[in-house]
């Protein structure tokens, strides 16, 4: 949540490419722990290669760490956090300067990221409600839910897929790993455009979905002697449609914001995004084990 706040205010254009690889980086942390491991040759919790996992894994934090703090100290990291914390005491000490006026305070900012550098944007210093936060982010939140409560009910379904190969669970979630982290740096080169065209994705990307399952309960019906090779190409579209939504909404949910809230507002609006994220874990998760509990 604090790595896309930050993305907020300090890329241009709301810091959507920033957000992108932000994002694109929390999901890549899994590919750099299966090439330690590769590379360790660790597959057992006793021996020297575990020994020597630890220490890789160790080292390799030890260098996203100083590289966070060299990031944090970086000019234009550290120019926009003070443009940021300066907007903020301008807009406390106007309203310290009218405690008791109710009406909305309207001051005029000049915007690094509006469309045209010579536009002034009219900033009506208020902080929105929750209710009007969700107002402005329903659809994003819609759109997040319909993508990422079938993305991990079916990560949660790879141990149960009917296969004679026994490896495929650990392939399945590996491919699901590099599609995801495709998926969100793709929104870098092709970026959505409309919440409208991500609801009709998030709609078709059902299709594999069910196919999935289908897939996975009956699968030399569906796909005879190429099962679980359907099987790998399914999670590989679900999960790299999965990325593109979720890193779409985190880039659109601004624009549903109108200019002059979004100063004030656009860190907490991220933070409701994460939330709805969470829910829609809980709901994969919940319905993956209303599925076993049926056994469907």
């Amino acid at each position: 949540t604090s790595g896309d706040q930050m993305a907020t205010f300090t890329g241009r254009g709301n810091g959507q490419r920033l957000k992108a690889i932000i994002l694109a980086g929390v999901q890549s942390s899994a590919l750099v722990v299966l090439g330690v491991g590769l590379t360790s040759g660790f597959k057992s919790h006793n021996g020297e290669r575990f020994s020597r996992f630890i220490l890789s894994i160790v080292a390799i934090e030890t260098v996203c760490f100083v590289a966070f703090l060299w990031l944090l100290g970086a000019p234009s990291v550290a120019a926009s956090m003070v443009r940021r914390d300066s907007s903020l005491r301008q807009l406390d000490q106007l309203l310290d300067i009218k405690q008791g006026d109710s009406n909305v305070k309207e001051v005029h900012l000049l915007i690094d990221d509006e469309p045209s550098n010579d536009q002034v944007a009219q900033l009506q210093v208020t902080e929105l409600s929750l209710r009007e936060l969700l107002k402005y982010s329903k659809a994003c939140c819609w759109i997040l839910m319909i993508t990422l409560i079938p993305s991990f009910l079916v990560g949660s379904w790879f141990t149960r897929v009917l296969t004679n190969w026994i490896s495929l669970a650990q392939i399945l979630f590996y491919v699901r790993i590099f599609s995801d982290f495709t998926g969100r740096l793709m929104t870098i080169v092709v970026p959505s455009k409309s919440t409208a065209s991500l609801a009709w994705i998030a709609t078709l990307r059902l299709v594999p979905v069910v196919l999935f399952f289908l897939n996975s309960r009956y699968p030399h019906s569906l796909s005879h002697d190429y099962a679980d090779g359907f099987s790998i190409l399914l999670v590989g579209i679900i999960a790299f449609l999965s990325g593109y939504l979720v890193t779409g909404c985190f880039q659109l949910a601004p624009q549903s914001m109108p200019w002059e809230f979004r100063p004030t507002n656009l860190s907490k609006q991220a933070s409701v995004l994460t939330v709805a994220f969470s829910f829609a874990a809980v709901g994969g998760l919940v319905s993956s084990l209303i599925l076993i509990a049926f056994d469907l």
